[in-house]
């Protein structure tokens, strides 16, 4: 994030999370659409589980930043 916005606050951002049967994608969207999206995450063969999403959100530190989330 600091390469593409060293100014950015969390609440300017939210993380979008699209699953399928077999797959996760993660990226970060900026409100408003101004920026380009930033992709976080992309796991194959991964059942959709709450154990699965919580290590999805451990591995891109979502505790730290505390975006919206969009699914």
């Amino acid at each position: 994030m600091e390469e593409l916005q060293p100014e950015h606050t969390s609440g300017q951002w939210r993380l979008f999370i699209d699953s399928s049967a077999v797959s996760w994608k993660a990226a970060l969207l900026q409100n408003g659409n101004k920026l380009h999206f930033v992709p976080q995450a992309n796991a194959v063969y991964v059942k959709e589980m709450n154990e699965n999403l919580q290590v999805l959100l451990q591995k891109i530190f979502y505790v730290e930043h505390w975006w919206n989330i969009m699914c």
